[in-house]
């Protein structure tokens, strides 16, 4: 089979959108010359020990705003080199889950901006797991089909708030 006619064909980037930031450099750089501006699907494990962990992060704070659908799993113990990523507003996330796995303290990674500024119209899949945000009303006013928070301490007016808020 010749892939030629069909990469050349392929003007919407839908075939290259989809972006494993473990793949091969040269393989992530070949894709993302084909995807022109069309939305991503990315995941992205950013493990300390990775050589490429900065450029994972430069990867995704160059293009949080067309990222339509994100699965970040880390094992940083610290959330700060990841607010710019996570705390950006990202107006085509439809779909995100967000992993914060250092978890030798037992405790949950805290933001202390909303996430994705609050501003994320088109979010409808949510599943986050030992990370708090300031939870607000703008964030969570969105139609979310799935809507899952796994943390390790959450206070029960945190919880009757975010209750509150989605029950509005």
């Amino acid at each position: 089979a010749n892939w030629g006619p069909l990469s050349d064909t392929n003007c919407h980037g839908i075939l290259w959108s989809f972006i494993n930031l473990s793949d091969p450099s040269p393989l992530l750089d070949c894709l993302l010359g084909r995807v022109a501006n069309h939305p991503l699907t990315v995941s992205c494990s950013a493990m300390c020990t990775d050589p490429r962990f900065e450029q994972h992060l430069e990867f995704l704070e160059a293009n949080i705003r067309r990222i339509k659908d994100l699965t970040l799993r880390t094992d940083y113990p610290s959330l700060d080199l990841f607010e710019a990523v996570i705390c950006t507003p990202a107006p085509a996330l439809e779909r995100c889950n967000i992993s914060f796995i250092h978890s030798s303290t037992g405790s949950d990674a805290s933001l202390q901006s909303p996430l994705f500024g609050g501003n994320t119209p088109q979010l409808r899949h949510l599943n986050i797991r030992n990370i708090t945000s300031p939870w607000t009303s703008s964030f969570l006013n969105a139609n979310f089909t799935t809507f899952v928070i796994h943390c390790h301490r959450m206070s029960a007016a945190e919880g009757v708030g975010i209750y509150h808020i989605l029950e509005a």
